[in-house]
């Protein structure tokens, strides 16, 4: 003979700083994105003594601008 537990777990309830995450968090990836871009451009745009007096190459940019993820 054997037991069997069943779970009647119930799901969460609406919580609206649940729905709150779920909105803001594409919106934060798209204003991430968006900063990283101006960034990029800013950067790309210099001349590259400009750059190399920042410690930077041109073909180092990108790996900048991206360098915490």
């Amino acid at each position: 003979m054997s037991i069997q537990s069943v779970s009647h777990a119930r799901p969460a309830p609406f919580s609206l700083s649940k729905l709150f995450a779920v909105l803001i968090s594409p919106i934060e990836l798209l204003f991430d994105a968006r900063d990283r871009k101006v960034e990029f451009e800013r950067l790309f745009a210099k001349s590259d003594e400009s750059l190399a007096r920042m410690g930077l190459k041109r073909e180092d940019i990108a790996r900048h601008v991206f360098r915490d993820i």
